[in-house]
């Protein structure tokens, strides 16, 4: 079984997963968000990257081209040290 064949299910359930987020929960580890969305081994940080990189690749083909110059940040983005950060640009996701 390929590792991107479940990727858009996971994709679309890890961004509501990260939307639904309290803000007093973000940000969350790559192993959170894996045991929260009921992910088991093996590469289970692996296929939470992945899903990640989906979601990015998305929000980036979705913005108007003004926004797609280097250097704007898209919706979701990897933070230090293996944790997920969630925010438009550099606002905090709005509730």
């Amino acid at each position: 079984m390929s590792l991107t064949m479940h990727a858009p299910d996971l994709a679309y359930r890890l961004r509501a997963l990260l939307e639904d987020l309290p803000d007093a929960a973000v940000p969350i580890t790559y192993q959170q968000a894996a045991e929260a969305l009921g992910l088991t081994p093996p590469r289970t940080i692996q296929r939470i990257a992945l899903a990640l990189e989906a979601l990015m690749r998305e929000d980036v083909a979705s913005r108007p081209p003004d926004d797609r110059r280097p250097g704007s940040q898209p919706s979701w983005r990897p933070a230090p040290a293996g944790l997920l950060r969630a925010g438009r640009g550099t606002r905090p996701l709005s509730r």
